[in-house]
């Protein structure tokens, strides 16, 4: 069986009334990143735990996960679980996975942004920032380059505001609203950044 990658990531619910009360939406980013999981059997864990977090089984969903870490560790799982851990509100549990995936693969860029995420929920806009601008020091991709923009966009418009920098970093988030999943979020970010900075 060839090898083969199905990811799901988290998305941040950019409102601020929706980021308390909502379940976190599901997002597939398969296509703009390179790693793959190897191992078939890790793959099939993989597949059943990502299957049990949509139907918001969270204790199994992280029993599957944690058999595929066990036959091949890889930064797509870990980031994983980090995500079952934000959904929890468990904001160190997950900073701990989101560290330890990156430390795992420096360039998968979900675990910086689902970092980011976690620091923007708990209202820690500096880290939030800080670890989007490491990530951009590193990534190439545009599409990853795009979101974190977005994010930083978010983080200057609803943490200390800066308009000049919140506009700075709209304009390098636009490839992100071709993504017809992101395309509501990147548009709810951008109208309260011209809300905020008009």
């Amino acid at each position: 069986m060839k090898n083969i990658l199905l990811f799901s990531f988290i998305i941040l619910v950019s409102c601020k009334s929706d980021k308390q009360d909502n379940f976190l939406e599901n997002h597939d980013h398969s296509k703009h990143i390179n790693q793959k999981i190897k191992n078939e059997k890790a793959i099939e864990f993989y597949h059943k735990g990502t299957k049990l977090f949509e139907q918001r089984n969270l204790d199994s969903a992280k029993n599957y996960l944690n058999k595929s870490l066990e036959i091949e560790k890889n930064s797509i799982v870990i980031d994983e679980l980090g995500t079952i851990a934000l959904t929890e509100k468990k904001y160190q549990e997950a900073i701990s996975y989101f560290d330890d995936s990156i430390k795992q693969d420096l360039n998968y860029w979900p675990s910086h942004i689902n970092k980011s995420r976690v620091f923007i929920l708990a209202n820690h806009f500096d880290n939030a920032e800080k670890t989007l601008r490491n990530m951009l020091l590193k990534c190439e991709s545009e599409y990853w380059r795009a979101y974190a923009n977005l994010y930083l966009t978010y983080i200057y418009t609803n943490g200390v505001l800066d308009c000049e920098k919140a506009r700075e970093s709209s304009k390098k988030a636009v490839f992100i609203k071709n993504d017809m999943k992101l395309k509501n979020q990147y548009e709810s970010i951008i109208k309260g950044m011209k809300k905020d900075c008009s």
